[in-house]
């Protein structure tokens, strides 16, 4: 049980309305959710800092510590060892397996289990010795599925025995004095405690209420603002304070030169949340759909451009819908147009529209794509299916089992971006390649893409209109990135891509734009930051063509 921890609700409770404020939110809440504060992490800050406490005891072996717990509690164990080199030995029970990964709000984050699952974060404890048990329930196979995999790491350990799973089909998911003796037996081989044969469980009386509470009259227990709704919102808003001013002190400065700390105390934070990079799309194939050629202006002398609509694949069975209009002079420069309304915000049909006919640099591939849920029939949202998906109970719309198990929908556009980036970068080896976004969606995604792809692109122009993922209220918003408001938000985001290289930055804040000067000065390589009076798409045009004609 939860014993004498009071302080704040745990139940399998979805969304709270009450809770959902612009400030001192509660959890569960969108907000939270963008600052990466969930049970699941003050759990997991529980047992490091319980952990902490312990071996500051003297009467502590430090050499032996185990850990271990069963169901949720099991969750915690794996976690704590996935995160922490101070246990020694470890037993969760009834939780390791491959039919089910953890059904709590509290056993969930967001990019928790993206393409991985509970045998994949226990494995993080190896080589520890790790016992596990199974009963009748989502662990009943984890001798056949699991253990065998588990077997096979600790033995490129040379260490196979310290691992194995002991299952009782003929009980339910419990923890029960079956299980537990051979947890006990587990820690005298491993925590080397002496006791001799097998270890069995003697009968005991359970202690009463008031000798196993903490509280009693010289400690009394927490009360009114210190306990619910208050004491919650109060704590995530010092987590929320001390967080920012944590990653504020890495922010590059003239007489601080912390940029690689920066770059690798965020960059890492967006791998984890895009989770994915150039190199990871690999190779990429396409099918033409059209064809056709059509001029830039009327009555133009210029030669008239081929132009396709394709549809792109990548090794990870991924299809992208782009656009190109190539010109029939030979060219090396291509740029990759992200528009707030997909392909037919560029193109009309095989032509381009006015607009970008009449404003394209000459000499040049441009290259526009339809991202994830644009221009499909349904004009679906994917995050709102996910969150909102039919038969589920109130609780199952929790937006940690959502992002938990699944890329947000910001994240697979980001992909696209990063497929048709390899795709030209296979079509056209020598290319120069830049990025155009502008627009609250546009932009962020274009300067998502730019750092996911490193050098890979020459020039990013982008206008972000002042977006701000924090200003975020619903789950379900396109642009929904869980923790990319913890992450210092899109003046993060710019300064990586700042730094990445040359780039046009338009819709900040003064104060903004003079932290990325910073930024871009302190890269110490011949980099380009504009910023200016005029953010327009012509501005963006005239910047994105001046170095290469």
């Amino acid at each position: 049980g939860y014993a004498d921890s009071l302080q704040l609700q745990h139940k399998r409770s979805g969304p709270r309305d009450h809770m959902n404020t612009d400030q001192d939110w509660g959890l569960s809440s969108p907000k939270a959710e963008l600052h990466m504060q969930s049970l699941m992490m003050l759990q997991t800050w529980n047992s490091i800092r319980s952990l902490d406490f312990l071996l500051s005891l003297a009467d502590v072996d430090t050499d032996r510590v185990g850990v271990e717990g069963h169901s949720g509690g099991a969750t915690q164990v794996f976690i704590l060892a996935a995160l922490d080199e101070r246990p020694d030995v470890l037993f969760p029970a009834v939780m390791v397996g491959t039919g089910m990964q953890g059904g709590c709000i509290c056993e969930n984050a967001p990019y928790l289990r993206i393409g991985v699952g509970n045998v994949d974060i226990a494995a993080l404890a190896a080589p520890r010795p790790m016992g596990l048990t199974g009963a009748n329930d989502w662990t009943l196979e984890i001798r056949e599925k699991g253990l065998p995999d588990l077997k096979t790491l600790y033995a490129m350990y040379g260490v196979p025995e310290r691992v194995d799973a002991k299952v009782f089909p003929q009980f339910g998911h419990n923890y029960n004095s079956v299980s537990r003796g051979v947890m006990y037996n587990w820690f005298n081989k491993f925590l080397e405690l002496g006791l001799k044969g097998t270890v069995i469980e003697k009968d005991y009386t359970p202690l009463s209420k008031e000798e196993g509470s903490v509280w009693n009259d010289q400690h009394t227990a927490p009360a009114g603002s210190a306990v619910g709704d208050m004491h919650e919102r109060t704590l995530l808003a010092w987590l929320t304070q001390d967080s920012t001013q944590n990653l504020q002190k890495l922010w590059p400065s003239e007489r601080n030169q912390t940029l690689q700390i920066f770059k690798n105390v965020l960059g890492k934070a967006f791998d984890v949340m895009i989770d994915r990079r150039l190199e990871d799309v690999a190779d990429t194939g396409s099918s033409e759909l059209r064809t056709g050629f059509f001029s830039r202006q009327e009555n133009s002398e210029d030669l008239p451009y081929f132009s396709t609509i394709r549809q792109v694949s990548n090794v990870l069975s991924e299809q992208v819908k782009i656009a190109v209009a190539s010109p029939q002079e030979t060219s090396e420069d291509v740029l990759i147009w992200v528009h707030e309304k997909g392909i037919r915000g560029v193109f009309d049909g095989l032509n381009l529209s006015a607009e970008a006919a009449h404003l394209l640099p000459s000499k040049t591939h441009i290259v526009a794509l339809d991202l994830i849920g644009q221009n499909s029939d349904s004009e679906i949202c994917i995050n709102e299916m996910a969150i909102k998906g039919k038969g589920l109970r109130y609780w199952d719309h929790h937006p940690d089992y959502t992002y938990g198990y699944n890329h947000p929908l910001l994240s697979k556009r980001v992909h696209d971006v990063l497929t048709v980036i390899a795709h030209m970068r296979k079509e056209r080896p020598t290319a120069r390649i830049s990025l155009l976004g502008m627009g609250p969606i546009a932009g962020p995604i274009a300067a998502l893409a730019r750092i996911q792809a490193g050098q890979e692109v020459h020039k990013l122009a982008v206008n972000t209109a002042g977006f701000r993922f924090g200003d975020l209220n619903e789950f379900t918003h396109p642009m929904f990135l869980p923790g990319a408001a913890k992450y210092l938000d899109m003046p993060g985001i710019l300064a990586l891509a700042v730094a990445a290289g040359k780039s046009w930055v338009f819709g900040e804040t003064h104060g903004v734009m003079d932290q990325l000067q910073i930024v871009q000065q302190v890269t110490g390589k011949d980099y380009q930051l504009v910023t200016g009076k005029y953010g327009t798409l012509e501005a963006a045009f005239k910047w994105l063509s001046s170095s290469y004609h």
